[in-house]
């Protein structure tokens, strides 16, 4: 039983590891913002540490996230060397966007690196990756037909291509192009509307003086080109750099059907309950995979109950 069921499918002994933020504290507020966790006003002690907690963790979401804890190989091989790890596999995953020479189209895409084997069942044409550091990427079906590629035959054709991945930032292009406009963009901006933005935001500082600001308007917009510069400098502002590099296409995945994505809802055991747990359903159902274990679970229950469920 332990060797068919257990062993035979991943998701049963599989352990997801994470990069993680480090906890927010007044350890990591630099110097020149210790004013913004002061806690000012007559208060109680009590009521004065809470507000003083408060405030850091204010601090913390209101700016860029410092670097991640980043699982090394010192790290990777401790956690192999467990007892009863078989093997550690190793992803990285970010959100980014996809173009081709000479197209205007770029679209949005959640971007996995490492071992792609999982994918082999869902390409409709090519190959995964020859292995994690090769220069080749698979895109998904729905992402080549945004960028024109629409045809059975395209897609052939399109093995082999150059495609640009661009991983980071965060989407400031349309924060910027938003911000102009006053509301919500209908749509995407595409590459040469992207390019036009970013010299938009590199002359803007230089533009201020155009505007019809007041002095004082004009110095507390400067004040947040200062701030946002310093941030980065420090390494506070790695969340918003990107990072492009050029791929050939050498795999097309198909896109999961909506019942599949039913169908495939993980419960992942994130710990092990002492007792009983209830979980709520989203608009789905359940459906029984293992008879043996239900039947296990049902002559628990009636046990306990006294035969009645």
């Amino acid at each position: 039983f332990i060797e068919t069921e257990f062993k035979g499918r991943e998701d049963f002994w599989r352990v997801l590891v994470r990069a993680d933020e480090p906890p927010p504290g007044e350890d990591k507020v630099p110097e020149r913002d210790r004013h913004r966790i002061e806690v000012k006003g007559e208060m109680s002690d009590e009521r004065r540490a809470r507000m003083r907690e408060a405030l850091v963790g204010l601090y913390a979401s209101k700016t860029a996230p410092r670097p991640v804890k980043r699982l090394t190989p010192e790290a990777i091989d401790a956690i192999a060397k467990l007892p009863g790890v078989a093997e550690v596999r190793t992803f990285h995953t970010g959100s980014g966007w996809v173009t081709t020479a000479g197209g205007e189209e770029r679209p949005s895409v959640f971007a996995v690196s490492g071992p792609l084997d999982d994918l082999r069942p869902r390409l409709i044409a090519g190959r995964p990756p020859a292995s994690p550091s090769a220069d080749e990427i698979v895109l998904s079906e729905l992402v080549l037909y945004e960028l024109g590629l629409r045809s059975d035959a395209d897609l052939e054709r399109a093995l082999g291509r150059e495609f640009t991945l661009e991983i980071g930032g965060a989407n400031d292009e349309a924060a910027l192009a938003g911000a102009l406009l006053g509301r919500k963009l209908p749509e995407k901006p595409n590459v040469t509307q992207v390019k036009a933005l970013n010299k938009i935001r590199a002359k803007f500082p230089q533009a201020v003086g155009a505007f019809g600001l007041t002095e004082a308007e004009k110095v507390e917009l400067l004040k947040l080109f200062a701030a946002a510069a310093a941030e980065q400098e420090e390494g506070q502002g790695s969340s918003g750099q990107k990072v492009s590099r050029t791929y050939r296409l050498c795999g097309v995945a198909r896109v999961l059907t909506a019942e599949e994505r039913a169908g495939g809802t993980a419960l992942t055991c994130r710990a092990v309950p002492a007792g009983d747990i209830t979980i709520a359903l989203r608009d789905e159902t359940l459906r029984c995979t293992n008879p043996l274990l239900a039947s296990l679970n049902r002559t628990r229950t009636a046990d306990r109950t006294g035969g009645q469920e």
